[in-house]
C-alpha cells in the first residue's frame, strides 16, 4: 500500500512539473515565425560578409575545431529537414575545410542539405564580428536581411527524438 501511495505522489509531482513549463521544438518555434517590420535588420558589415539573399536562411556559426561545437551542429543537422528554410549557411570558423565535421556526420549517417552554402573563416573574422554585434549567439534565422530568431545552442536542450527544445515558461 505504501509503495502505491508513493507511486501516486511521484506521478502527481511529474504531472505538476510538466504543467509548469511548456516545451516546444526549435524547428516548430522557428517555422511559425514570419517576417515583419519589427524584426531587426542584420548588421550591414555582417550581411556583406555572409552575402545573404532575401530568402529564408538558417545561418550557423561553427567553430570547426571544437568537439562540443561539432556535436551541437550534428544535433541541428540530424533534424534539419524539419525546419522551414530556403538555404543553410554554415560559417566554419578557424577552418579551411570540414574534415572533422564530415567525419562525424558520416559516422551518424548524415549529410548537409543540398541547399547548403559554406563560408570558411580561417581567421575567425566573421565570427568575431558577429560576436561583437550579437554576443554568443551561434544560430540565426534570417529572412530578407531581417533576423527572425537568434540563440546560442548551448542554451538549448537537445532531445534525441525531437531535436533542439525550447522551454517556455507559462
Amino acid at each position: 500500500m505504501t509503495n502505491r501511495i508513493i507511486q501516486i505522489i511521484v506521478l502527481i509531482m511529474l504531472f505538476v512539473a510538466s504543467c509548469s513549463q511548456k516545451t516546444t521544438t526549435l524547428y516548430d518555434y522557428c517555422n511559425q515565425l514570419n517576417i515583419s517590420d519589427t524584426n531587426m535588420l542584420i548588421n550591414n558589415e555582417l550581411d556583406s560578409s555572409l552575402l545573404l539573399n532575401k530568402q529564408r536562411n538558417i545561418v550557423y556559426l561553427l567553430n570547426a575545431h571544437c568537439a562540443p561545437c561539432i556535436e551541437r551542429f550534428i544535433y541541428l543537422i540530424k533534424n534539419i529537414n524539419n525546419y522551414r528554410f530556403d538555404s543553410l549557411l554554415v560559417v566554419a570558423g578557424y577552418s579551411y575545410d570540414l574534415v572533422n565535421i564530415n567525419f562525424y556526420m558520416k559516422k551518424k549517417n548524415l549529410s548537409l542539405p543540398q541547399n547548403t552554402r559554406i563560408i570558411f573563416d580561417p581567421t575567425n573574422k566573421i565570427c568575431v564580428e558577429k560576436s561583437n554585434i550579437y554576443g554568443d549567439d551561434d544560430i540565426f534565422l534570417i529572412e530578407d536581411k531581417r533576423i527572425l530568431y537568434k540563440n546560442n545552442t548551448y542554451c538549448l536542450k537537445y532531445d534525441t527524438i525531437c531535436g533542439y527544445v525550447i522551454e517556455l515558461n507559462n
